[in-house]
């Protein structure tokens, strides 16, 4: 068992308080006390005030009974330490055997054993520091004595203020030792609760150097990849950028990022297996750098996401199925609104196509906004069916009860389409899309900003193709008498920027509407 001393950090004695001086004849037979005050002594150690003594264990051996006891007299005295004595080393060894002793200070001349030996045996079976004290210098050295597993060496005749200064510095040391012991063991202990988490953890965690060997996996990690065991994996897989990412590039890019930023976080790649199959995993990665930011290692954990992945294929693919009916079934209403009005068959589809390529090269529109503007475009003039045919193909010019009657067909196609759970406003788009900037449109008069993108893109789009394609009560004026009216109510019927697109299409893009 190992004693920590109940030591303080001395602090400058403003106290007096007496100390002795014990001073040896040839013989070791006479002794003189003197008394002396406490304070700093020669070489700066402070000395012990009396609310600082510790409770620290003190063992004097010695054959000399008398000399022997006014050592133990003197440890008392300054230091408040418990203190006992032993006549000789078999005496020793039994107090030793039953007490826990911090430090044995014993004469190195003794009969039956020799401080030496007792030294000795005392650092090989004993957790105690041992100091010796000869009146013998010229037989024995500081070398030998340490050898011996000594922790110091005083010459007599001693004095007690060195006695005391040895004796702290000797508890002093053992402190720190035991110190240091304890944050030893705490790190062994945090190591192996570290060892026994990572062990343990669901999911995979690693260490590769920058040369892509693994310097440690736990089972998770080796078992996700159908290894029985990290020792199996390591001896497998000794390259983990070759022989572990199933695409290059991935690897190079999550490796870039790491080296640039430092860290990845949730990145999403596939692995190979033993078995030669794949898993897709999320991995996070960070590098450990050094004083000089030279990557260590590589550490992370990853997470088996492959179930996941099948399941975002499958509805991916779903929702390819879906997108595709759904396309047919817009199809199949455009057909319908263009068999009761076919002078303007074809009209819808050139609308949606021009429609697309303005959105796109607008640019601030998703794909999936691109998607639904291209659907509403294909169906726009669907309230069109509730409009009596002989309206819809009268080659004349139309009365103005006709033409309300055709003022109708966005409101119509908005009602038969609003009830519909499009993924994007289409009923919407169909509603606006003959209502104009300064609100001379119909059917609610809305301006500006109150119109969504899409439907400000489908007006000037619907304008466009009906002013260069035929119609019952007219010919064809032509791309560019169309292009001339958006000119012309650029900012007033027409959004601007939708305008300038659409121009920069047809004088630039050459962009051509198709039969």
């Amino acid at each position: 068992m190992f004693m920590i001393p109940a030591y303080a950090e001395f602090e400058q004695g403003t106290k007096e308080r007496q100390k002795e001086s014990v001073e040896q004849n040839g013989t070791g037979e006479a002794l003189k006390v003197s008394l002396a005050k406490t304070g700093p002594t020669s070489d700066g150690t402070r000395g012990l005030k009396e609310n600082e003594l510790c409770h620290a264990h003190i063992l004097i051996v010695d054959d000399d009974h008398s000399f022997g006891q006014m050592l133990k007299n003197v440890v008392i005295r300054c230091t408040g330490f418990d203190c006992s004595f032993a006549e000789s080393a078999r005496e020793a060894l039994n107090v030793l055997e039953e007490n826990v002793v911090d430090v044995v200070i014993t004469d190195i001349k003794m009969p039956d054993v020799s401080g030496l030996e007792l030294a000795r045996i005392i650092k090989e079976k004993y957790d105690s520091d041992v100091i010796v004290i000869t009146g013998y210098s010229k037989d024995f050295t500081y070398e030998e004595a340490i050898e011996n597993g000594a922790n110091d060496f005083i010459e007599k005749p001693v004095r007690p203020t060195e006695l005391i200064i040895r004796l702290k510095r000797v508890l002093r040391e053992r402190a720190i030792i035991y110190k240091r012991r304890q944050a030893e063991n705490a790190l062994m202990k945090s190591e192996t609760q570290y060892r026994d988490i990572f062990d343990r953890a669901m999911e995979g965690l690693y260490q590769a150097t920058p040369e892509g060997k693994f310097i440690t996996v736990n089972k998770a990690f080796a078992n996700m990849l159908g290894y029985e065991s990290p020792d199996e994996l390591m001896a497998n897989v000794t390259d983990v950028f070759t022989q572990l990412y199933v695409h290059k590039e991935a690897c190079d890019a999550l490796l870039n990022m790491v080296e640039k930023f430092g860290f990845v976080e949730r990145g999403e790649v596939q692995f190979k297996r033993k078995d030669s199959g794949t898993i897709w995993v999320t991995t996070n990665i960070q590098a450990v750098r050094n004083d000089d930011e030279q990557i260590l290692y590589y550490e992370g954990n990853i997470e088996d996401i492959t179930l996941r992945k099948h399941a975002e294929e499958e509805l991916k693919d779903s929702f390819k199925r879906l997108h595709k009916t759904l396309g047919a079934i817009v199809q199949a209403l455009a057909v319908t609104a263009e068999t009761r009005d076919p002078y303007t068959a074809g009209h819808q589809r050139r609308v949606a196509d021009l429609s697309r390529a303005i959105a796109r090269a607008i640019g601030s529109l998703t794909t999936e906004q691109i998607d639904g503007l291209r659907m509403a475009s294909t169906i726009h003039d669907i309230g069109k069916i509730s409009v009596p045919a002989e309206i819809l193909s009268k080659p004349k010019k139309l009365t103005d009860i006709e033409f309300n009657l055709i003022k109708v067909h966005p409101q119509s196609g908005y009602d038969i389409l609003k009830d519909i759970d499009f993924a994007w406003p289409i009923a919407r788009m169909v509603l606006e899309h003959h209502e104009r900037m300064d609100g001379s449109g119909y059917p609610n008069g809305l301006t500006g900003n109150n119109l969504l993108l899409e439907s400000r893109i489908l007006a000037v789009a619907d304008v466009v193709e009906s002013m260069a394609s035929h119609r019952p009560y007219r010919p064809g004026l032509g791309i560019n008498a169309a292009l001339d009216e958006i000119i012309k109510n650029k900012g007033v019927l027409y959004d601007p920027e939708v305008v300038d697109v659409c121009l920069k299409l047809f004088n630039e893009k050459g962009y051509k509407l198709v039969d």
